[in-house]
């Protein structure tokens, strides 16, 4: 037998200690791994898979660059092949292939990389990661959480959604099963034989893995002596200390017959799931919803339709910064939640600081389309498919100079604007061939803005902003589309004063409140199905920690009181709105004795808009809450009236199918931590045949369907999680603790909170209904943004989609220019289980394109004819294209 150990540390950057607090141990860390490669020269180092800590540690000590290199280069330390160690469930796919890409943009420049898919710490895995690591070179995992009973060894053969098959090698108790070993040799062979003890038996090889670090710790300076002196003491054993490659090299080298696990490893039968993270601190997850928009949907595609159509520079430098500022949140224990206050404050610092940066480039490439005259805008449909859909934005209306420099005197010069007191009570739209749509004027109130420009100081001006929506009858895809607006100013209201409308309906629904329960009722126009006690708030307790929602032994669950709700009714016929008020009475917070809630109730005041969508068959919804609770979970609940056995939810390039069973933590006796809710990208949908229902979202990724008395299916929404501590020993729900025991009073999530979601009624399963395109057109708003001034000619407006897809199947990941090199990279990924032969078209001349794999390494050319490429997508794959539109760009 072998026993081959991995000395490394596990560098969470930012956890139960600020950035600074790990980076000041991490310099520490390195002076004594330096001091150990030196006196040991056949001593090697794994710094953790990621290369964040290794940019935060050049930061402080740029002087060690050439020794670290050198190191990386030899071998002696292994980096790579990540960025950060992320939460693989709670980011996109996009966000895990530029984890890889910018951690090898790293390594590449200090000389070698890890290329091993090396996960130790995530709280579950996605169904579609064994394809992710094989599209960027990595036909493995080493990994500690997520399987289930059926697997019952350290080796195993994983398949993903899509059929891709890796190895793959479990931790089962942890990445620090050898870590902190005794300094004394006879106290290391003693510990040293209990390990062997606890992984023979788990192998039906001769090879078994011992991972000497853990969170934090430096090399062990003894540890090379103590194995020598182990090996005389285990004349059976051969005790071999190297790399990561090295033990997998020998496991592969053994023909083993292994054990098979399929689709996504969320169990918590073995080790902790922590799978209440998907939950805590819900603004974070929204926040990162926001950013992954702004940057994978707005700023990257609409940066290369101006480069490709109008020769502007693609911001290839600040995207990168904008990405690895995104990338910089997305640690495990960062985009979970589950940390101390401060990190989780930084983290929010660090979404501005994106915003801004995303924000200034997107802005600059809308300048470079130009608009039709004074009053225009565009509307930019980042999805690869035509849309019918509400259009929501904001403009600056009647801008008039206010302030700016005057070089000659020297003054910063005041004026005084005209005063328009008029107010605008409406909006109308018109297309570029004069056709009005109607539109909601929402808002409109005076602001100052500040244009900005290197060529002189900034002026300022003072208009009117204005924030409105409109539904126009098509939008193509991937393409901008002109329109122009005029204001309105008669007085008509939307609907008689004083006046209680509780029924609204459209060409798609009616929907009606029911006072009683505070609840809606749906009826589908086009099935006849009706669906009721829809939309009703549930809040119970919590008596768990950042990691797991935990219930207290004696619950008890409140929804809003009915003698607190008034209705009204806002927007217009076409745009018909309900708004429904009212407050949950809930307990204040958990008793002392955290095994119920306390007798002090507080009121949780409660706004939700409901909103019908012309052309679009959706009911959306947006709820503002005003948090004044503690311990607790907010949950929103929609039957849908009948039994299901399974429900549909979107992850990670797919849509996993989950089995709907009743809660019975009898059945989950034996595990460490028993299952509870679900992660979701845009939508959960249930069905029974004719009768379907589903409700995409916003940044809100935690869901379970659970069963109502008569054994129906129900979807509940999770808003918010509060809780008080980092990690707690004493829960219900999990056997021991998850973490160290720090308060959190932050993560109580106290304040106001905005929500949107929306409810799709459908018959048949999702991928018949539809949902998918549904659900993404309601979580990838378009894009309503001010373009450059009007031009006497342009060669391309952009009204023509850059590129677009024939079948429904396929959706649009990324939009971009290539890492390296002049050309422009489609990913596409099939959402079904079909293979699907799909005809690719472009708005402008293709010069060649080719496949590549994730990492944008070449593949084979694709050929086409009269401008069509046809492409093949076998079931779930995705598919990276690199097109080269040299030959028409200026």
């Amino acid at each position: 037998m072998q026993a081959f150990f991995v000395s490394h540390t596990h560098w969470d950057r930012e956890w139960y200690m600020t950035r600074e607090k790990s980076r000041y141990l991490l310099l520490g860390l390195m002076e004594e791994l330096f001091a150990l490669l030196e006196e040991d020269p056949g001593y090697s180092f794994m710094l953790d898979g990621q290369t964040i800590p290794i940019q935060d540690y050049l930061e402080v000590r740029p002087d060690r660059r050439q020794l670290l290199a050198s190191h990386v280069a030899s071998g002696r330390i292994t980096i790579g092949p990540w960025y950060v160690l992320p939460d693989e469930l709670l980011i996109s796919g996009e966000s895990h292939i530029r984890n890889y890409l910018e951690g090898q943009r790293q390594c590449r420049e200090l000389g070698a990389s890890m290329d091993i898919g090396y996960l130790p710490d995530s709280f579950g895995h996605p169904s579609q990661l064994p394809q992710i690591l094989a599209g960027l070179g990595m036909n493995e995992i080493v990994f500690w959480r997520g399987l289930g009973p059926g697997i019952s060894r350290t080796e195993l053969s994983w398949t993903g959604k899509d059929g891709t098959e890796i190895l793959g090698i479990n931790l089962p108790f942890s990445y620090g099963v050898a870590a902190c070993m005794p300094e004394q040799p006879e106290a290391f062979v003693k510990r040293l034989k209990l390990k062997l003890g606890m992984l023979t038996p788990l192998t039906d090889g001769g090879v078994i893995l011992l991972m000497n670090g853990v969170d934090h710790v430096a090399p062990q300076r003894a540890f090379p002596a103590n194995l020598r002196a182990a090996q005389e003491k285990l004349p059976d054993w051969k005790l071999s200390h190297g790399t990561l490659a090295q033990y997998l090299q020998a496991v592969r080298a053994q023909g083993l017959k292994l054990e098979r696990a399929e689709g996504e490893l969320r169990s918590g039968f073995r080790a902790y799931l922590l799978g209440g993270t998907i939950s805590t601190r819900m603004y974070l997850k929204q926040a990162n919803y926001r950013a992954e928009l702004l940057l994978e949907r707005y700023a990257e595609p609409l940066s290369t339709l101006a480069w490709i159509r109008h020769g502007a520079r693609y911001p290839r430098a600040e995207l990168r910064q904008a990405w690895r500022t995104l990338l910089s949140n997305l640690p495990h224990d960062s985009i979970c939640g589950c940390g101390v206050d401060a990190i989780h404050q930084e983290m929010m610092q660090r979404y501005r600081h994106l915003e801004d940066l995303a924000g200034a480039v997107l802005g600059a490439a809308g300048t470079a389309f130009h608009g039709q005259g004074d009053g225009s805008f565009g509307v930019f449909n980042p999805l690869l498919h035509p849309r019918s859909d509400i259009v929501r934005g904001s403009l600056v209306h009647g801008e008039q100079l206010l302030r700016k420099v005057n070089f000659d005197t020297g003054v910063l010069e005041e004026f005084s604007p005209a005063e328009d007191h008029r107010v605008p009570t409406g909006i109308v739209v018109r297309d570029g061939s004069g056709n009005e749509m109607q539109g909601v004027l929402h808002s409109a109130q005076s602001e100052d803005t500040m244009h900005l420009s290197l060529q002189t100081q900034p002026e300022m001006f003072r208009g009117t902003r204005i924030e409105f929506s409109f539904s126009p009858p098509a939008l193509a895809a991937t393409a901008v589309s002109f329109f122009d607006y005029r204001l309105t100013y008669d007085a008509r209201p939307a609907s008689p004063p004083g006046k209680v409308v509780r029924q609204m309906e459209n060409e798609h629904f009616t929907v009606t409140f029911e006072p009683a329960d505070a609840s809606l009722r749906i009826t589908d126009k086009r099935s006849g199905q009706a669906y009721a006690g829809l939309h009703v708030f549930e809040d119970g307790g919590d008596a768990g920690d950042e990691y797991t929602w935990s219930w207290p032994r004696a619950d008890r669950t409140v929804s809003m009181d009915p003698a607190s709700v008034s209705v009204s009714v806002d927007g217009t016929s076409a745009f018909p709105s309900m708004v429904v008020r009212g407050a949950l009475k809930a307990p204040a917070r958990l008793a002392a004795d955290r095994q119920t809630r306390s007798t002090d109730l507080v009121d949780l005041p409660v706004e939700s808009r409901i909103s019908l969508c012309p052309g679009a068959p959706r009911v959306d919804v947006r709820t503002t809450v005003s948090n004044t609770a503690e311990d607790h979970r907010l949950r929103v609940l929609f039957p849908l009236g009948a039994h299901v056995d399974t429900a549909s939810a979107e992850g990670i390039f797919s849509v996993d199918e989950r089995p709907v069973t009743p809660r019975d933590a009898s059945a989950f006796s034996d595990w460490v931590e028993p299952p509870s809710t679900n992660p979701q990208k845009s939508f959960v949908s249930v069905c029974a045949g004719p009768r379907g229902l589903a409700v995409a979202n916003r940044g809100l990724p935690d869901h379970e369907v659970i069963q109502d008395g008569n054994g129906h299916a129900v979807i509940a929404l999770t808003l918010l999680r509060c809780v008080g501590w980092l990690s707690r020993p004493d829960l219900l729900a999990r056997k021991g603790n998850g973490g160290w025991t720090l308060p959190t009073p932050g993560a109580q999530c106290p304040g106001t909170h905005v929500f949107e979601y929306s409810i799709i009624p459908h018959a048949g399963p999702w991928n018949e209904a539809g949902v998918l395109a549904l659900a993404h057109q309601f979580a990838v708003p378009a894009l309503l943004f001010t373009p450059g001034p009007r031009a006497p000619a342009s060669r391309d407006d952009g009204s023509e989609p850059l590129v677009q897809v024939d079948r429904r199947e396929i959706s649009l990941s990324a939009l971009k220019a290539a890492e390296e090199g002049d050309g422009c990279i489609v990913r596409l990924w099939n959402a079904s289980d079909r293979t699907v032969d799909a005809a690719v078209r472009f708005g402008v001349p293709v010069a060649s394109m080719q496949r590549t794999d994730l990492a944008e390494r070449a593949g084979p050319a694709v050929t086409g004819r009269d401008g069509a490429f046809t492409v093949r997508f076998p079931p779930w794959k995705i598919v990276t294209l690199k097109v080269d539109f040299s030959g028409n760009r200026p």
